[in-house]
């Protein structure tokens, strides 16, 4: 458990110049990769391929957890990078290089990330990706005003946690029809829970990526966090 929340690349240009050099190797020697972390051994410039995760990090490096060594050494979130992750892994193979280098050239010195992931699962609810852009039923409608609402109210983790119960309650009674989109928002409630509670003592937060992972449409998910990153605030104080 981090007691400190992280800044990105710890507020240090060289970082993120050098993590950004890298993954710009791995993209131009074809290296970045779905389906595992590293593999080492291969004959590419850096010796290794591997994921958008796996390629950020040096190889050989000492893992205490992919994701939390992403935090410890960039100052990167561990839900970020679960989020990262599961987009990188849902997209066309064809766009993972571009993503992952995206990814990285994305986030500026020095911002403060805790606002990203809230704000792209905000984002899943209300501009309504994928499954969730059809035509909803009422009970749909109704579970995606409430969940909206707690995003609106700040809501703390126990109002996250009632609602994910209700949302349970739901889909077990939905039809084919509304399954899929209230499935969906129970997993945002249950990211929003554990990211109000700052759980990270469990590895990270894979709800946050199962969500991106419900809503089946990895390349609008893409932009979305790109964006999100892009614009993250820098911290009173701090230059970027």
């Amino acid at each position: 458990m981090h007691d400190s929340k992280p800044v990105a690349w710890h507020s240090n240009p060289d970082l993120k110049t050098s993590v950004v050099e890298r993954m710009k190797a791995h993209h131009a020697a074809d290296s970045i990769i779905q389906g595992t972390y590293q593999q080492r051994g291969f004959d590419t410039p850096l010796g290794y391929q591997g994921c958008l995760i796996g390629c950020t990090l040096p190889h050989n490096a000492v893992m205490v957890g992919w994701h939390r060594e992403v935090e410890d050494r960039y100052g990167i979130p561990v839900v970020i990078a679960y989020l990262a992750d599961a987009t990188f892994e849902y997209l066309p193979a064809s766009e993972c290089p571009d993503f992952a280098l995206a990814f990285c050239e994305a986030i500026p010195v020095g911002v403060d990330l805790s606002t990203v992931a809230p704000n792209l699962l905000h984002d899943i609810v209300t501009l309504r990706p994928g499954r969730l852009a059809v035509d909803l039923p009422d009970r749909v409608e109704i579970a995606i005003t409430r969940t909206a609402q707690l995003f609106t109210d700040g809501a703390p983790a126990g109002q996250w946690d009632e609602l994910k119960r209700s949302h349970h309650i739901d889909y077990a009674e939905a039809d084919h029809a509304e399954y899929h989109a209230l499935d969906l928002l129970w997993w945002i409630a249950d990211a929003m829970a554990e990211i109000q509670r700052g759980d990270a003592g469990l590895d990270g937060y894979p709800a946050a990526a199962t969500a991106i992972n419900r809503v089946n449409a990895a390349g609008w998910c893409a932009e979305r966090l790109i964006h999100r990153l892009a614009t993250a605030p820098v911290p009173l104080g701090v230059s970027s």
